[in-house]
């Protein structure tokens, strides 16, 4: 993009998946009620990745981590932020080993609240202790963050500034993210007021509505009802719905939402301002 002959870099947010925990379709070749016609139905597992000034930051490596990065032919990454520790958001986390820069030896700084990092790094140990001597295994991360102190914080994350924020998802915290005038808000089922405190002003709202108009599993995920409660403090104009089950067609959904509300799918891009 191009002003008075000057590149105009633009910071964006792209969504890598926008599926629920199964993905859609379901193994089987499940699409619910979705229309396998209509590739805005074909959902992985919920992901986004973060670009600025030639750095990309991901956020989530799930199931599907390793295929989205081949299908953005992503050489390289500066940073992972991590929602939380279900599999459905981490299963994919052995592939950075193969983003480890055997030149530089430079590891790749993850973050996720203490609690998340703990059980990470339970799941995979082998991502961060070894006993090879030899360096034919080498350690390819190192958790820079957050602690419980800055959550809330902002943060320079490869050159972006990033400011986590606490949500309720069942028994545990997960970790939304804000850049700039856009937040990525999934899995949660309640807003923390510390969460409603950092969204002010946001502009475009990325947020988890797996349930959609479903009455089932609210104390873990939200539904649209829950959704439209939490906007109508936030007033973000734009509201994008993630996590998205094989119940949820795109086009009959769309058709059902209000103005300012609309379906993710997968390779949306959204600008990012106010950096």
């Amino acid at each position: 993009m191009y002003a008075d002959n000057i590149m105009v870099m633009t910071t964006k947010l792209t969504i890598l998946g926008c599926g629920g925990s199964a993905g859609v379709p379901m193994i089987g070749g499940r699409w619910g009620a979705c229309d396998p016609q209509n590739p805005k139905n074909k959902r992985t597992r919920a992901s986004a990745m973060v670009q600025k000034d030639g750095k990309t930051v991901i956020i989530d490596t799930g199931p599907d981590f390793r295929q989205r990065m081949n299908d953005y032919e992503i050489q390289s990454i500066d940073g992972v932020l991590f929602t939380h520790f279900h599999g459905d958001h981490i299963n994919g986390f052995e592939e950075l080993r193969y983003y480890y820069n055997r030149e530089t030896r430079a590891l790749i700084p993850l973050y996720a609240n203490e609690y998340n990092q703990e059980r990470i790094m339970k799941k995979f140990p082998h991502m961060f202790f070894t006993g090879d001597t030899t360096g034919f295994y080498p350690l390819p991360i190192e958790f820079k963050g957050w602690s419980e102190a800055n959550i809330g914080q902002v943060h320079d994350v490869a050159g972006i500034p990033v400011r986590p924020l606490p949500m309720q998802h069942y028994d545990i915290t997960s970790i939304g993210y804000r850049v700039g005038d856009v937040a990525y808000c999934t899995d949660l089922h309640e807003m923390t007021e510390k969460g409603f405190e950092i969204l002010d002003g946001v502009q475009t709202l990325i947020i988890d509505c797996n349930n959609m108009w479903d009455d089932k599993g609210l104390n873990i995920h939200l539904n649209f009802d829950g959704v439209k409660r939490i906007n109508d403090r936030v007033k973000a104009p734009r509201v994008i719905l993630t996590h998205l089950k094989t119940h949820s067609d795109y086009d009959m959904t769309m058709s059902k939402l209000p103005k300012g509300y609309e379906c993710a799918y997968d390779g949306l891009d959204v600008d990012i301002s106010g950096l």
